[in-house]
């Protein structure tokens, strides 16, 4: 994407970058997060270990989820990320444990 507005003569650091969130949650364990993507797979045609790798995913315990939030900021150059809405527990966890943390 980046290029391309490179060759059309825009800046490509004037784009903003969003990706959207639709499962989040958070285990409290990496086990508990395999489990989880072991229910889940099967309804979206994927295995066990692809689920996890989908950008729109986010199951992991809060260690992994902020490495992976970190990353993905990273390498997709994010300029905000949009969370469905699992709950004010999980969203609070989010808030307090995990978003702080990605720089």
């Amino acid at each position: 994407m980046r290029e391309e507005a490179k060759r059309h003569g825009r800046d490509p650091k004037s784009i903003a970058v969003s990706a959207t969130n639709f499962q989040l949650i958070i285990s409290e364990s990496a086990a508990a997060s395999r489990a989880t993507a072991e229910q889940m797979a099967g309804m979206f045609g994927v295995t066990p270990a692809e689920l996890p790798r989908l950008p729109i995913f986010l199951i992991r315990h809060a260690g992994g989820m902020r490495r992976r939030a970190q990353a993905a900021k990273e390498e997709w150059d994010l300029s905000e990320v949009i969370f469905s809405y699992p709950g004010p527990d999980v969203m609070r966890r989010l808030g307090e444990e995990i978003l702080p943390q990605v720089k």
